[in-house]
């Protein structure tokens, strides 16, 4: 019993998740980028990753439950597809570096 309140407590809610998700992908996409974490305003992924979290509390406490629903179905959508898709890394240039000459 105690081990399954311990792995329920570890679970991540699906928006963190994507937090985690985008960050690891983006390490591993700056590998083959002109790029490096300067060009996100940061200096490492883990800085990435708690910005994208700092920004998730905030934006999560302004939203009312049914908006909250909301907002973690489109996260899981967006895990399942980091989880499944090998064109992230076109997706993550495309969104983050808006230069198309990348």
């Amino acid at each position: 019993m105690v081990f399954l309140l311990l792995a329920i407590a570890c679970i991540q809610e699906p928006c963190e998740q994507l937090c985690t998700d985008i960050s690891n992908k983006l390490d591993e996409c700056l590998v083959d980028w002109p790029a490096d974490w300067s060009d996100f305003d940061v200096v490492r992924k883990e800085y990435f990753q708690q910005r994208c979290l700092n920004l998730w509390a905030v934006e999560r406490s302004q939203l009312e439950a049914r908006e909250l629903d909301d907002a973690y179905e489109q996260c899981t959508e967006a895990v399942l597809y980091f989880d499944s898709n090998t064109e992230t890394c076109d997706h993550l240039r495309a969104t983050y570096l808006a230069d198309p000459f990348y």
